[in-house]
């Protein structure tokens, strides 16, 4: 019994650790990332344009999605992807943008009051990108512009129950990574652990049947966040099979691993603000 145990043991542990040549994939992933940052932020003001920095987002976003396989050995046939959803606070939620915000707003009540929540993340299709063969990266056109309420307070007082959906909102909210092994589990988790009315819980089961989210089986959230501000995003990465990073230990292993490329995310993100409101 103590030696199957042992073994046991060892196999979880051997599982658990990336492939043997996983370190110098890192290496090289993060230093094509890099330049692409330098070769952005680094570009003459009159040469930037919005599709320029976008373009190097998904040069970054297709590095950690590729990492995320490499992380797990998948093969090249399990589709892994990444995106970005953008905080957009309440109080900017107002007149034609906070409506075109809304039409996109999922798994909320159709009454939900823009301006009583913390605000909302938002999903744009241009900051994506997929594994699937093509350089340089393209948008992932499986995604659709989708918006999720940021609740002001996680839990409801009374019951703890929590009020941020899973994924985004609630890696917004904790400031930690949130991972989900098997996307048609998360209605069940909205009711048992969820403030939510049951509609909500009802439209989440009907939205992981549908052919749109047929890529997303299983997914982790990363907060993006400066060392010395809020968090202005997350970082979305999926794949289109259950489990993943199931066996990795996420939290303990991979955040470290991804946390140097939401910090390389960060700039090029200001950048496409800066240049959107100029722009304005």
């Amino acid at each position: 019994m103590r030696l199957d145990k042992r073994s046991d043991d060892l196999s979880r542990l051997v599982r658990s650790l990336p492939p043997s040549d996983f370190l110098l994939t890192f290496r090289d992933i993060f230093w094509e990332c890099g330049n692409a940052l330098l070769e952005t932020v680094n570009s003459p003001p009159k040469d930037l344009t919005p599709g320029i920095v976008r373009a190097a987002i998904r040069i970054v976003l297709f590095g950690v999605a590729t990492l995320a396989q490499k992380f797990d050995g998948a093969s090249p046939e399990v589709v892994y992807a990444s995106n970005i959803m953008l905080f957009h606070p309440a109080s900017e939620l107002s007149g034609d943008e906070g409506e075109k915000i809304r039409s996109y707003l999922r798994f909320s009540p159709p009454e939900t009051d823009l301006h009583a929540l913390c605000g909302v993340l938002v999903l744009e299709p241009e900051l994506s990108t997929t594994t699937a063969p093509g350089r340089p990266p393209r948008p992932d056109t499986s995604l659709t512009p989708l918006a999720l309420a940021v609740p002001k307070e996680l839990r409801d007082r009374s019951t703890g129950r929590w009020k941020a959906l899973p994924g985004a909102p609630m890696a917004f909210c904790t400031g930690g990574l949130e991972a989900y092994r098997d996307t048609s589990t998360l209605g069940d988790w909205c009711r048992q652990k969820g403030d939510f009315p049951q509609s909500t819980a009802a439209a989440v089961d009907d939205y992981f049947r549908t052919e749109e989210a047929r890529s997303v089986r299983s997914f982790i959230s990363i907060p993006i966040k400066p060392l010395d501000g809020q968090a202005v995003g997350v970082l979305n990465i999926h794949r289109n099979q259950p489990g993943l990073l199931e066996e990795k230990e996420p939290v303990k292993q991979f955040v470290p691993l991804a946390t140097p490329f939401v910090f390389v995310l960060i700039p090029p993100l200001k950048l496409q603000e800066r240049l959107r409101d100029n722009n304005a």
